[in-house]
């Protein structure tokens, strides 16, 4: 006599047995899953006409103050640090609600948004910006644009 199958059983095998699907594990997965248009994707560059020093110094501060939030139900973390000689990487993460469902998330969080930053001449600076085409991401990247050109523009509403 056969036994009846179990196939919550067998359901939660199957499922338990697979590995959740890769989202981008680091920056660099993030940039080249932008660059491939894998996703929803904006990629806008920027000449901002300050130096290198002043643009990094005001989007740390605004990153600070505007970009690294706690709500209700997620984190979003944005770290700007320094990779070599004039140059720098603006990232954002977001953790918890809003982080992708059904797929690893990175260690902060999932990644949303990241921005290049690179000494051009010693009064401009470039910025690349790869992230989300759509509203919320431009909003941040307007944002980010008008405080790399020394702009007192307010913090995003998101």
């Amino acid at each position: 006599m056969r036994k009846p199958v179990n196939y919550l059983f067998v359901a939660t095998a199957a499922l338990g047995g697979c590995a959740l699907p890769m989202g981008p594990q680091s920056r660099a997965d993030f940039v080249q899953e932008m660059k491939a248009g894998t996703s929803i994707t904006g990629i806008d560059g920027h000449i901002a006409p300050r130096r290198f020093d002043q643009v990094v110094g005001a989007l740390q501060r605004k990153a600070d103050e505007c970009l690294n939030l706690k709500k209700r139900r997620e984190e979003v973390h944005t770290a700007l640090k320094m990779v070599g000689s004039g140059r720098a990487e603006l990232t954002m993460q977001v953790a918890g609600a809003s982080a992708p469902l059904l797929r690893k998330v990175p260690r902060g969080g999932a990644y949303v948004l990241a921005v290049d930053i690179e000494h051009v001449s010693p009064s401009m600076t470039r910025l690349t910006y790869y992230g989300p085409g759509i509203e919320a991401g431009q909003q941040d990247w307007v944002a980010i644009k008008e405080w790399s050109d020394g702009q007192a523009a307010p913090c995003p509403v998101s």
